[in-house]
């Protein structure tokens, strides 16, 4: 079976069902005991995820490492459940892509010898500190103009024409 024995301790090497021998065959004063079968069946383990928690994040290009870990372990995979607008992750690594609300997923899809883990999700939130500044016609006359400014996924912006005017944005 899924084990051996070295000098008289058992060493288990995975899940699946152990015969253990015992046999004494005697001395000149002893006589031969009976030989003992003894069965063990070794089932697969539970594990459990540790996954640190994510602070709210400002929107820039410096990336997120996620530290989790299993409590036997086994690689952690991630995926974004929620808020992949605003954010992608690759290995232990998430991108910044825009302003909202994110929940990341930790999970082990376990193996042979272990269970999978309850999967651990973490909610934070990406937001914006300030943005690029507004380019365009300082000294604008009756015509039509264009303004430009950083276009964040998930963040609105509200424009407003001092002395009346239509805005049409895109």
């Amino acid at each position: 079976g899924p084990g051996n024995i070295i000098n008289d301790t058992l060493f288990i090497t995975g899940v699946g069902t152990i015969i253990v021998k015992a046999l004494q065959p005697g001395d000149d004063t002893y006589s031969a005991a009976p030989t003992v079968n003894d069965t063990i069946t070794v089932i697969k383990g539970d594990q459990v995820i540790s996954f640190d928690s994510i602070p709210d994040q400002i929107f820039d290009a410096n990336k997120i490492t996620l530290v989790a870990s299993s409590s036997m372990g086994q690689g952690i995979s991630y995926s974004i459940i929620a808020g992949a607008a605003y954010a992608s992750v690759s290995s232990n690594k998430i991108t910044k892509k825009g302003a909202g609300t994110v929940t990341v997923r930790a999970s082990q899809n376990g193996n042979s010898n272990y269970n999978a883990a309850i999967p651990v999700e973490r909610t934070f939130c990406i937001g914006v500190r300030t943005l690029t500044p507004i380019i365009g016609q300082a000294s604008p006359c009756l015509a039509t103009y264009r303004y430009n400014t950083q276009k964040i996924p998930g963040a609105s912006f509200v424009w407003t024409i001092s002395g009346g005017g239509v805005l049409t944005t895109n």
